[in-house]
């Protein structure tokens, strides 16, 4: 596990007070908690002073706690595309945050104890 991932799981854990752990693997126990999966990214650009590195969300419910996870993945999403940017976290300084694509949606149907996820991923751009 890199320094970065660490640094994103404590904050993840520490703004939005719920159990974070680094994927892609999922815990089977506890409910409600966040998952945070490195991704690949946009790589360098700007001759290399900027990088983008990329990142999913996955945020699962308590059991029959759709809402819940929907709320809580929308509250992470708000904070993320709206932040106090530049901000110096996460190993660097965060210029924005966008998603790759549509907001948090619904990962297919519940899991075997009966609980919702919602993931969206985002990519960053952080000044070297």
């Amino acid at each position: 596990m890199s320094l970065v991932a660490e640094v994103m799981r404590s904050w993840f854990e520490t703004t939005f007070d719920r159990p974070t752990y680094l994927g892609p693997s999922l815990p089977d126990m506890p409910d409600d908690v966040i998952i945070i999966t490195l991704m690949p990214g946009g790589g360098l650009v700007m001759e290399g002073l900027i990088d983008q590195p990329a990142f999913q969300v996955a945020v699962r419910g308590a059991q029959f706690g759709e809402v819940t996870a929907d709320v809580k993945a929308n509250q992470i999403d708000k904070a993320l595309l709206w932040g106090d940017y530049p901000h110096t976290f996460w190993g660097g300084r965060v210029s924005s945050c966008t998603r790759t694509g549509g907001a948090p949606s619904p990962l297919g149907s519940f899991d075997k104890g009966r609980r919702a996820m919602y993931t969206c991923s985002y990519i960053v751009r952080v000044d070297l």
